[in-house]
């Protein structure tokens, strides 16, 4: 267990890093915050400051979950956000406001049941973060399993351009 927790933290934590890098230049940071705006689930006053506060948790969260001792904390606000994000995205969907995801910057396609999905698997990874064990004991498999988490994370960040290029994106939720 302990080399599943520490490959769901690199994962996870590799995953809040990029979303928190690829929003914090200020065009991506209005998009982004436009891209809540769209989503029409928070009144417009607030939709700015929403958007500051989930970039500072993203980098928080990315931060915590690279030294051990607040590795928990930062799965749990993580998993918290992953949360959130997924309401407001059901909640979106419902009310056909044809938002684009960026999550990850620009390209993300339109939010549906891919975003919602993949939040979920993400709760998971927190989950096994949360109520994983501490440290493993051989360097060479924690390489091999900090390796995989970061090849996970690759292939999260990269899935909505994979999707977009094999097929439109449909909310349909």
């Amino acid at each position: 267990m302990h080399y599943v927790a520490l490959a769901c933290r690199c994962l996870v934590g590799l995953v809040f890093l990029i979303s928190f890098s690829t929003k914090v230049a200020p065009s991506a940071f209005r998009a982004f915050a436009q891209s809540l705006r769209t989503m029409n689930v928070l009144p417009v006053p607030l939709v700015r400051p929403a958007a500051v506060a989930v970039v500072c948790v993203e980098l928080a969260v990315a931060a915590s979950l690279v030294w051990t001792a607040s590795a928990r904390a930062g799965a749990l606000l993580a998993a918290l956000l992953l949360a959130a994000f997924s309401v407001a995205i059901v909640v979106s969907s419902t009310r056909n406001a044809n938002a684009t995801c960026r999550c990850f910057g620009a390209g993300g396609g339109r939010l549906g049941v891919r975003h919602v999905v993949r939040n979920a698997l993400l709760f998971v990874a927190c989950l096994v973060v949360s109520f994983g064990s501490a440290a493993p004991a051989d360097p060479e498999v924690a390489v091999a399993a900090a390796g995989a988490g970061v090849i996970a994370a690759l292939l999260v960040v990269g899935m909505d351009p994979v999707a977009e290029l094999f097929g439109r994106s449909r909310p349909a939720i």
